[in-house]
């Protein structure tokens, strides 16, 4: 479905003095630019919204911190409204070749900006939905009355006098599946499904692995149906029982695990129980090399989450920061703890390092490990005894080296930029290990604590490709890389 162009007013009169979110002074015709913007966005799609309904509603899923969205919520709200991607650019340039190229493939970007000249970042969201040469024409959730028929540009209101790279400051991406559609009553033929229980006004959490401390893939709406991808022989027995887990594929497509005692049998669709099967032996892999020992060695029986009566559960209006502290310290406090022990240190030092490098996640959606690939660096370990072709397919800023990262695979082709998403980076990484793998995984940061490949012999590693190993495979390993 096309998109049409909804104006609305965080201003207007009937919500502009309506509570935003959980907060008790926040309003939306104060901050509610972001949420108002969402609702443009849905509603441009055939998903029709007023700040007034898309706040209650978000309120009844869990879709605030506080006054802030949780951008995913709305995927609880609308099955069909894909959450890609959050970027923040305010240290770098914004990845402009990503917003328009979702553009024009039909999906509106919001975009952050800065809605004063004063010093400082006075945070506005807007919607881009056209790219005009170095300029995008933007739905502007502030003005009262709006601004019906006018082409609104984003660099004639928000530059701030900066380049357009440099006027935009985060970035959210959704992806509109749908329009207008609900949920079928009965799942399609071609399988086992399951369906979502009833009652989860907040969504049911599709995982990257079987556990409660794994990332979030999406948010699967009550009624929604999944398609079950392990043997069904093997997955009857686990619908309803408490801490199973079932591996499945939503309408989206993406992949995951859900909590089993959150779904039921699809009540028709579903195949006669099949015939289980062997799964495949893989052939063990060789151990990453140590060159020498760890300051986790003999915790070996010590749990990686931290102990039931240990968990940390904030107040629902608790600040995001709050929030991110204590989901990294339930994921990883066993493990924090034992090893704060040993080096005398607080755990709160550690979950506070996770939390700035990584926000504590190990894994991206697609179950790689988080890595960052830094252009200056496979210069230095490679590009520089091999200038010419390190100048066809990668570029960086010569006076801030980490700033201004740039690839291309063809050596005519377009410029892209390096830090747009993890899918980008690991393509980036695939690449320049084809041209040199050692001084490729010398030159990326990995997983929740991203530490530099270069330095992996710090850390007890005999190479960079042995860390590698070892953080590609388990986030465990990742947190005690941060104690050695």
């Amino acid at each position: 479905m096309a998109f049409n162009l909804v104006r609305l007013s965080q201003q207007d009169p009937r919500w502009k003095n309506t509570k935003l979110g959980f907060s008790n002074d926040s309003t939306i015709g104060a901050y509610g630019c972001a949420m108002t913007s969402v609702c443009m966005w849905l509603s441009g799609f055939g998903f029709p919204e007023t700040p007034d309904s898309l706040n209650t509603k978000l309120k009844a899923a869990g879709g605030y911190v506080q006054d802030a969205i949780i951008w995913g919520a709305v995927s609880a709200i609308y099955p069909k409204v894909k959450h890609k991607n959050l970027l923040l650019c305010r240290d770098t340039d914004a990845p402009i070749d990503a917003i328009g190229n979702s553009i024009a493939a039909g999906q509106p970007v919001l975009l952050e900006v800065d809605s004063s000249p004063k010093s400082g970042l006075q945070t506005h969201w807007v919607v881009a939905y056209k790219k005009m040469g170095k300029d995008f024409y933007i739905l502007d959730p502030w003005p009262h009355p709006t601004e019906e028929g006018k082409d609104i540009s984003l660099m004639s209101r928000y530059s701030q006098g900066k380049e357009l790279k440099r006027s935009i400051t985060a970035v959210v991406f959704y992806e509109c599946l749908g329009a207008g559609e609900t949920i079928p009553t009965t799942p399609p033929a071609d399988g086992y499904y399951v369906r979502v229980a009833d009652g989860l006004d907040a969504g049911l959490r599709l995982r990257s692995a079987a556990s409660t401390a794994s990332d979030t893939v999406a948010l699967e709406a009550s009624g929604a149906f999944l398609k079950v991808i392990e043997s069904e022989a093997t997955a009857r027995p686990k619908i309803g029982i408490f801490d199973q887990w079932l591996r499945v594929r939503d309408g989206n497509g993406l992949e995951g695990y859900v909590a089993a005692w959150y779904v039921e049998n699809a009540p028709s669709g579903s195949t006669t129980p099949a015939t289980p099967t062997e799964p495949p032996v893989n052939p063990p892999a060789t151990p990453p090399k140590r060159i020498r020992k760890s300051v986790a060695d003999g915790l070996e029986n010590i749990p990686t989450e931290a102990p039931a009566d240990k968990r940390l559960t904030p107040a629902a209006n608790a600040s995001a920061t709050t929030h991110l502290a204590a989901d990294i310290w339930n994921r990883y406090g066993g493990l924090l703890n034992a090893l704060s022990g040993v080096l005398s240190i607080q755990p709160g030092t550690a979950v506070a390092v996770l939390a700035i490098e990584s926000g504590g996640q190990a894994f991206g959606p697609d179950g790689r490990m988080i890595i960052r690939f830094e252009n200056h660096l496979f210069y230095q370990y490679w590009g520089k005894n091999n200038l010419a072709k390190f100048n066809q397919h990668f570029a960086f800023n010569a006076t801030q080296r980490w700033t201004g990262h740039k690839w291309r695979s063809n050596p005519t082709g377009a410029w892209r930029d390096c830090h747009t998403s993890q899918a980008s980076e690991w393509e980036v990484l695939n690449f320049a290990c084809a041209l040199d793998e050692t001084a490729a995984k010398l030159s990326i940061s990995m997983g929740a604590p991203q530490i530099m490949g270069f330095n992996a012999s710090v850390i007890g590693y005999a190479s960079a490709s042995d860390m590698f190993a070892a953080f590609s495979v388990s986030e465990r390993d990742q947190v005690i890389g941060l104690f050695d």
